[in-house]
C-alpha cells in the first residue's frame, strides 16, 4: 500500500508525536516528518487514517519505540559537562549520604540515581564511575537506573563498547582504571556495567513505576526537555519533582532552565555550574501560565538537514524555554539560593584535578548532542538557568 501523506495527515502526526513522545517539530520540519510518516506507512502497510488513529492506542509501545529511532538522535560522550559530575561527587552525593545517615536506625542506606533520556549510556556510566570513586562507605548501596525510549541506543549501552571519541573528555588515568582496549574500541569494566540498569522508558508518559514518589536522590535529565512542547515539559518536570526525595538533586542541560516553570526547587550554583535541589517542603511543582503555551519550534534532534547553525538552534531553544511564562517571570520568586555550599573535601579518588582537565578545551568544543530530534543540531551548554 502506497498512500500519499497529506498536510492534514502531517498535522495529526505532529500532534500525536507531542502527545505520545513529547517532542515538538515546527513547520520547517514538516518535510522531515512527512518522510518519517511515509516510511512508517510503507513499512506497516497501513493507511494514514488507520495508522494515526491507532498510534498510541495499541497495546505496548512498539510503534513509539520505532518512531524514537526515526525521530531522535543520541550522541554524547563520557563526562560531558564535567563540572556537573564534580558537583555530583562533592555536593550532591555527600549531602544525600548525610540525609540517609539521618534516617531511623535499621533502615537500609540506599541512594538511587536516575539517568533520564540516557541515550547510549555514557552519562549513566559516568555517574557509576563517580559513585564508585566517591562512596567508599560499604554500608551504602547505590542503584543507578537509566531509561530511554530508543531500544537501539539501549542495546548499545548494554554492550558498553565505545570509541575513543566517546572518551575524549575522560582523563587518561580514568580510562586506564575503568576501560580496556579491544581492537579500536574501549570496553567498560564489568562491575561498572553491572552497576547500571537500563530500561525502556518514555519521559512523556506518566508511568507510575518509573515516577514513584520520592524514589530518587539524584536525577540527570540533560538536553532532553528543551526539545519538548511546553505543556509536556511542565508535565515532565512535575513528575520529576514528585519522584525526587526532598533535598534531592536535579541536573539539567546548560541550555535548560526551570525559571517560571517550577516552584519545587532551589537553584544551586557550585563548581561553575547550575543545578537544582528539591525543596524540603515538597511544595507545588509546576506553575501554570494563564496565557496560551508557547510552542517550541524545534523537536528533539531529527535526522533531516542541519539547516541553521547549531549555536542558533541552541540560542533559540534557550530563549523559548526561558519564555515559557514570560508574564510571570518578573514577579515569581522561583529561585531561592541556599547558604554557601558545604566545604566538602574532594571525593574523587583519582589524580588531583583529573576530572577538571579539559575544561578550557570543552568550552570551545562542547557542542556534542545527547538526545534530541534528528533535524536539529547538537545540544550545547549555552545559557545558564
Amino acid at each position: 500500500m502506497n498512500c500519499q501523506v497529506t498536510r492534514h495527515d502531517l498535522e495529526r502526526f505532529r500532534t500525536a508525536i507531542v502527545r505520545e513522545i513529547g517532542l515538538h517539530f515546527d513547520d520547517a520540519k514538516l518535510g522531515f516528518l512527512g518522510e518519517v510518516l511515509q516510511r512508517r506507512l510503507d513499512n506497516l502497510g497501513r493507511s494514514a487514517e488507520f495508522y494515526l488513529y491507532s498510534l498510541g492506542q495499541e497495546r505496548g509501545d512498539g510503534e513509539l519505540n520505532a518512531l524514537a529511532q526515526e525521530l531522535i538522535v543520541g550522541e554524547t560522550y563520557f563526562f560531558r559537562n564535567n563540572e556537573q559530575f564534580r558537583a555530583l561527587a562533592e555536593v550532591a552525593l555527600p549531602e544525600r549520604m548525610r540525609a540517609n545517615n539521618a534516617s531511623p536506625v535499621g533502615l537500609p542506606k540506599t541512594l538511587r540515581v536516575l539517568s533520564a533520556g540516557c541515550a547510549s549510556g555514557e552519562e549513566a556510566y559516568s555517574i557509576a564511575i563517580v559513585v564508585r570513586t566517591t562512596i567508599t562507605d560499604p554500608s551504602f548501596d547505590v542503584l543507578i537506573r537509566a531509561v530511554d525510549l530508543n531500544p537501539i541506543v539501549l542495546a548499545k549501552a548494554a554492550r558498553a563498547r565505545y570509541s575513543s571519541w566517546a572518551l575524549r573528555d575522560t582523563p587518561a588515568d580514568v580510562q586506564r582504571q575503568w576501560f580496556r582496549p579491544d581492537g579500536r574500541d574501549m570496553v567498560l569494566e564489568e562491575t561498572l556495567r553491572a552497576a547500571v540498569r537500563f530500561d525502556l522508558g518514555n519521559l512523556a508518559s506518566d508511568d507510575p513505576e518509573l515516577w514513584q514518589p520520592g524514589a530518587y536522590d539524584v536525577i540527570f535529565c540533560r538536553n532532553v526537555l528543551m526539545y519538548f512542547a511546553p505543556e509536556q515539559m511542565r508535565a515532565a518536570i512535575d513528575r520529576i519533582a514528585h519522584s525526587l526525595a526532598p533535598g534531592g538533586f536535579l541536573f539539567l542541560g546548560h541550555a535548560e532552565t526551570l525559571r517560571g516553570v517550577s516552584d519545587a526547587f532551589h537553584l544551586r550554583h557550585t563548581h561553575e555550574t547550575f543545578y537544582y535541589e528539591r525543596k524540603e517542603n515538597g511544595g507545588p511543582a509546576c506553575r501554570r501560565s494563564a496565557q496560551p503555551a508557547l510552542r517550541l519550534p524545534s523537536g528533539a534532534a531529527p535526522v533531516g538537514a542541519l539547516g541553521a547553525a547549531w549555536f542558533d538552534e541552541i540560542r533559540e531553544a534557550s530563549e523559548r524555554v526561558a519564555a515559557l511564562v514570560p508574564a510571570l517571570a518578573a514577579d515569581i520568586p522561583c529561585v531561592s539560593l541556599p547558604s554557601a555550599p558545604w566545604d566538602v573535601a574532594p571525593a574523587l579518588d583519582v589524580a588531583p584535578g583529573a576530572f577538571r582537565r579539559g575544561a578550557r578545551l570543552r568550552s570551545r568544543r562542547n557542542a556534542g548532542s545527547r538526545t534530541g530530534p534528528r533535524h536539529s543540531a547538537p545540544r550545547s551548554d549555552a545559557a545558564c538557568p
